[in-house]
């Protein structure tokens, strides 16, 4: 019994290094150019896409043990299921009422009261402060002397319901509402804001539509 449990063993290893090396020969072989699409007409105010140089002609390379999505997504979850709590960062948290009643949520870690410099951090669709990824940018952060504000949308992260409407993606009236309450209350800050998968698209959707795209 103990041998034909080795072989079965020794089988099912193979099979998953077979599996792995096959993602990565076929991430191998897609383009590692970034490329950026958008509207060769859109034009917005303090917008200008000449401004990403940094995108010219540049490339990703990942990780060669997560070269593919797959196995990035495989890793994520793992260190997400074994080390929930492995980034020790305290938080505060605010609600803000919205207009429709429902509401979204703040969590500020402020290492340094003297330091004007304002990291905001707009979620993935995983969740919200309680995340690693957002720990480790908030850790990061206060390494090079920001203070850090995690923007939390409404059902995220125990920012309980209170209107029948979650958040969605096309609809960025709650993150423009959150931003002014920010904006009065952070006066003479200089804000920085960054966007994880989901939340990123919510910021540049934010960004091409607000009045209030002189904040960033």
């Amino acid at each position: 019994l103990s041998m034909t449990g080795s072989v079965d063993n020794a089988k099912m290893l193979y099979f998953i290094m077979a599996c792995l090396l096959y993602l990565h020969l076929t991430n191998l072989r897609k383009s590692s150019r970034i490329h950026l699409f958008h509207n060769q007409n859109f034009q917005a105010k303090n917008i200008s896409l000449e401004k990403l140089t940094y995108l010219k002609d540049a490339h990703f390379h990942p990780t060669p043990y997560l070269s593919h999505p797959i196995l990035q997504a495989m890793y994520n979850q793992k260190t997400t299921f074994y080390k929930p709590d492995h980034i020790s960062i305290t938080f505060h948290r605010e609600y803000i009422r919205l207009p429709d009643c429902g509401q979204v949520s703040l969590d500020s870690s402020f290492m340094d009261h003297s330091s004007k410099k304002l990291l905001i951090i707009i979620h993935g669709l995983t969740g919200g402060s309680d995340m690693p990824y957002v720990r480790a940018l908030v850790q990061e952060a206060h390494k090079d002397g920001f203070n850090a504000l995690v923007f939390h949308n409404r059902g995220i992260n125990k920012t309980f319901l209170t209107t029948p409407e979650p958040f969605h993606g096309t609809k960025v009236d709650d993150f423009d509402f959150g931003m002014k309450h920010i904006a009065e209350k952070y006066k003479g800050y200089d804000f920085y804001v960054v966007g994880f998968s989901f939340g990123a698209n919510q910021l540049m959707r934010f960004l091409g539509t607000s009045e209030q795209q002189h904040l960033f």
